[in-house]
């Protein structure tokens, strides 16, 4: 696994968080004077695109900021997490947060959502991660390569056990925000999975809340 970089210089740019969702960098809303903020859109081609482009300004700090999934039991929506080391999706690339009060663990980065139990139980003995989301180890490899500190900010949306949709992969617009439209006609279709969609939506709801509150503290 690899964990080199180039050296890292003392850089005194601004912090960029980069986040996937509009509702996500709401929650840095009060730090603003403090932290540059950039939406890329769900995914990693997303997120490396985001970080890319903040490159120009010379940060001296990228966070990776959201909401997660969970890969272990004791991971209630809202939970919050700073991992201390961050997988690729291929298991080949392993990074390092800078932060000194990382909780201890992995987080895995894909390039699909996780759905069922089933799958982020495999996901979970495959990659020995406790969560996973789809941007993180994207953003981290642009920083390695640059020699820019990084860091994993992530509350958990939704717990291992719960179930999503097929569908729910469409629901998100390239900026990172729900498209209504496709919502309803899934629904129209799979009227059964409103349960799981509400189910989700409170857990995403508790995540935000608990990032929210971590950013009224957090000093990068």
């Amino acid at each position: 696994m690899s964990r080199d970089g180039p050296a890292v210089e003392a850089l005194s740019g601004p912090v960029f968080a980069i986040v996937a969702l509009a509702a996500e960098a709401r929650t840095l809303t009060g730090l603003r004077g403090n932290i540059e903020v950039r939406i890329s859109g769900p995914g990693p081609a997303a997120a490396a695109r985001a970080t890319e482009a903040a490159l120009v300004c010379r940060p001296r700090l990228i966070v990776s900021w959201g909401v997660a999934g969970a890969l272990a039991p004791n991971l209630p929506p809202g939970t919050l997490l700073r991992p201390a080391t961050v997988l690729a999706s291929d298991d080949s690339r392993l990074f390092e947060s800078a932060a000194a009060n990382v909780t201890a663990g992995t987080l895995v980065s894909v390039a699909a959502p996780v759905r069922s139990r089933q799958e982020r139980l495999a996901l979970a003995k495959r990659a020995g991660a406790m969560a996973v989301d789809m941007e993180s180890a994207a953003i981290a490899a642009v920083c390695q390569r640059e020699g820019i500190p990084f860091q994993c900010i992530r509350a958990i949306s939704d717990a291992l056990d719960h179930q999503l949709p097929a569908w729910v992969a469409g629901l998100m617009t390239a900026d990172g925000r729900l498209a209504p439209w496709p919502a309803v006609k899934g629904l129209l279709r799979d009227p059964l999975a409103l349960p799981d969609l509400l189910r989700a939506g409170l857990g995403f709801r508790r995540a935000l809340r608990s990032l929210e509150r971590y950013a009224a503290t957090f000093a990068p």
